[in-house]
């Protein structure tokens, strides 16, 4: 059987009642850095999996039929998944789609996040303590929200305050999870996102030039990214602003 992979899409941003179009979806650029690593290793491209916004989620999550996937795909998730905009009343949500297909994602993901919007971001107790003592503060994150989506106050698992965070040079954090089979029988999923757009995008570029081991392995990374804010001024023509940028690997759990 082939294999084949999918993009897990999400949408541009599009006030309640206008019309929503299969063009207008989030970080095609990003995914892009996907499919050229995924294919000369076999892999066809399926296409996106379509993530149409709910404006209203109800409690029951629509059905969908996910039955043409199969064992040997793979669905890339490029984009923060919105577990947690509606709950935090993100000014720059994401909508979620509130379908069957969503909440297994979902499921799967809330082992390794305990809070996921695009302010604020929470590790599961079980992750946060894979984090080194020097960086045990970043379990917790709240993030700027123009300008950029770097840190703004952070602080361990069970501490009671946030500390602020250091402003330069700018940094953020970025998530890898790759999951072996959602189901059973099951496509595999790898989702892989930082805070903001740019910041995805550089983060999927530096997996495929500097980490490939870590996007066929499963597991979860964390990140730190330090950069800077996007040129409104002199924008670069290609993507190799995002060599400059540094990483640090905080976390690096090996699942079976």
């Amino acid at each position: 059987m082939s294999k084949r992979l999918y993009s897990v899409s999400y949408f541009l941003h599009k006030p309640k009642g206008r019309s929503v179009w299969p063009h207008d979806l989030r970080d095609g650029t990003a995914f892009a850095e996907m499919v050229a690593f995924f294919t000369p290793r076999g892999y066809e491209y399926g296409g996106p999996l379509m993530n149409y916004p709910c404006f209203e989620p109800s409690e029951e999550p629509t059905s969908v039929d996910v039955s043409f996937l199969s064992a040997s795909d793979l669905l890339v998730l490029p984009t923060r998944p919105p577990i947690h905009d509606y709950r935090h009343e993100e000014r720059r949500k994401i909508y979620p789609s509130n379908t069957t297909f969503e909440a297994t994602v979902f499921a799967a993901l809330k082992a390794y996040f305990k809070v996921c919007s695009r302010t604020h971001m929470k590790l599961s107790k079980r992750m946060a303590a894979l984090l080194k003592p020097p960086f045990k503060n970043r379990a917790d994150i709240y993030f700027t929200l123009y300008s950029g989506a770097w840190y703004r106050e952070y602080k361990k698992y069970d501490a009671f305050r946030f500390e602020p965070a250091e402003q330069h040079p700018k940094r953020t954090a970025a998530y890898l999870v790759r999951i072996n089979h959602l189901w059973e029988n099951g496509p595999s999923l790898l989702a892989v996102f930082s805070m903001g757009g740019v910041e995805t995008l550089v983060w999927l570029y530096l997996l495929r030039r500097r980490y490939p081991d870590l996007l066929e392995t499963p597991g979860f990374v964390m990140a730190e990214l330090e950069g800077k804010s996007f040129p409104k001024v002199n924008r670069p023509l290609r993507l190799d602003f995002a060599e400059d940028w540094k990483v640090n690997l905080l976390i690096q759990h090996v699942t079976s």
